[in-house]
C-alpha cells in the first residue's frame, strides 16, 4: 500500500511540474520576450529531467502480479543482484532489466507409457505406465541451500542469478495465464528421461514395490546430471519433490504377472499342506505302533494284536493283514 501511494505521489508531482515548467515558460513567451522563454527552457528541461530520472528510480520490483516475486536484476544483460519483493531505488534503471520468478510451489502433472524395466534372471523387461507429480519452487534470495549431502552450500541469490541465462524467454513472464503449461513443456523431456533412467535400473517387482526409493533416485537425477533444466535452473534439492502417484503394467503383462504369482502361492500352498499330510501320516503310525506294542508286551498273539488296534483305529490307516505283519516284526524285536 506504501509503494501504491508513493507512486501516486510520484504521477501527480510529474503532471504538477510539466504544469509549471509549461506556465513559466509562456508567461515571457505571451509578451514576446523569447529570448528569456528560451533560456528558462534551456534551464528547466535539464531540471525536469532529473526530476523525472529520480523519480523513476524508485521501483516496485515482484509486488505487481498476483502473487509477489523474487526478482533478478540485469545490468546490460549481466545479473547483478536478486531481491526480494519491495520498493527499490535504481538509479540506473534506464539500463536495468528485471526478471521475475513465483515465490509459490508450482506442481506439475506428467504421463509415460515408454518406461522399461531392466532384465534381472528369471525376470524380463516390462514396460510400465507412470504418473509422475513434480512439485517445485525457485530458491529464496538470501537463503542457504544445501547440496551434494550438505558439503556444499549455495545461497539462493546465486542460484537466481545463474538461472537467469538459462530461463526461456517464454517464463520470463510469471503472470502469463499458461505460465504451468509453459514450465511444464520446458521441464517435461527432463523428468520422462529421468524417469526411464531410474526404471530401467530396477527389475519390474523393484519398481511396483519402491516408489519411494525410485522418487529419490528421480530427484538426485535431475539435480545432478549435467545439462538438465532442474540442474542448470539451479533448483535446490529442498526446492523440488517428485511423486509417483501410479506405477502399472499394461493390461496383458499385468494379468501375465498375476497369474504368476498365484501360481507360485498355490505352488507354496502344495507343499505346505504335503508337508502337513507327511507329518500327520508320520504321527498316525507311531500310535499304531504304540498301540501294538502295549498289547503285545500283555501276551496277546500278532493276530489278536493287530484286530484289536484296527477296531480302535477303524482301519483307516492300515488293513488288519499289515497290522498283524507289525506286529510279528516288533515281537521279533524289528
Amino acid at each position: 500500500m506504501q509503494g501504491l501511494n508513493l507512486k501516486t505521489v510520484f504521477k501527480v508531482t510529474g503532471i504538477a511540474w510539466l504544469l509549471i515548467v509549461a506556465w513559466v515558460i509562456l508567461l515571457p513567451a505571451r509578451e514576446e520576450n523569447w529570448e528569456a522563454a528560451i533560456t528558462l527552457l534551456f534551464i528547466l528541461t535539464p531540471i525536469t529531467f532529473a526530476l523525472f530520472w529520480f523519480m523513476g528510480s524508485f521501483v516496485r520490483i515482484g509486488m505487481e502480479g498476483e502473487e509477489p516475486y523474487w526478482a533478478v536484476i540485469a545490468r546490460f544483460g549481466r545479473p547483478i543482484e536478486a531481491v526480494l519483493p519491495g520498493m527499490y531505488f535504481r538509479p540506473l534503471w534506464i539500463v536495468e532489466r528485471v526478471v521475475l520468478f513465483p515465490t509459490g510451489q508450482k506442481t506439475m502433472w506428467f504421463t509415460t507409457t515408454e518406461a522399461w524395466t531392466m532384465e534381472l534372471g528369471d525376470r524380463q523387461a516390462q514396460p510400465l505406465a507412470l504418473d509422475i507429480a513434480v512439485y517445485m519452487r525457485w530458491p529464496k534470495p538470501g537463503v542457504n541451500y544445501d547440496f551434494d549431502g550438505g558439503t556444499k552450500v549455495i545461497n539462493g541469490s546465486d542460484l537466481l542469478k545463474d538461472a537467469y541465462y538459462y530461463l526461456p524467454r517464454a517464463l520470463r513472464n510469471p503472470d502469463r495465464s499458461d505460465y504451468i503449461d509453459v514450465l511444464g513443456r520446458f521441464l517435461e523431456n527432463a523428468v520422462i528421461g529421468g524417469v526411464k533412467v531410474v526404471v530401467g535400473r530396477r527389475d519390474h517387482l523393484d519398481a511396483r514395490q519402491k516408489n519411494q526409493e525410485m522418487e529419490e533416485e528421480i530427484k538426485d537425477y535431475l539435480l545432478s546430471e549435467l545439462g538438465n533444466p532442474f540442474h542448470d535452473l539451479g533448483i535446490a534439492p529442498e526446492c523440488l519433490d517428485i511423486e509417483l502417484t501410479k506405477v502399472i503394467f499394461p493390461e496383458e503383462t499385468g494379468k501375465a504377472l498375476r497369474e504368476k504369482e498365484l501360481a507360485r502361492r498355490s505352488g507354496e500352498a502344495l507343499v505346505e499342506t504335503s508337508k502337513h499330510r507327511k507329518e500327520a501320516s508320520e504321527n498316525d503310525a507311531e500310535t499304531t505302533r504304540a498301540l501294538l506294542t502295549v498289547h503285545l508286551d500283555k501276551g496277546v498273539s500278532p493276530e489278536v494284536a493287530a484286530m484289536i488296534v484296527s477296531r480302535s483305529t477303524g482301519g483307516e490307516a492300515m488293513t488288519v493283514e499289515k497290522l498283524r505283519d507289525l506286529a510279528i516284526a516288533l515281537k521279533l524285536g524289528f
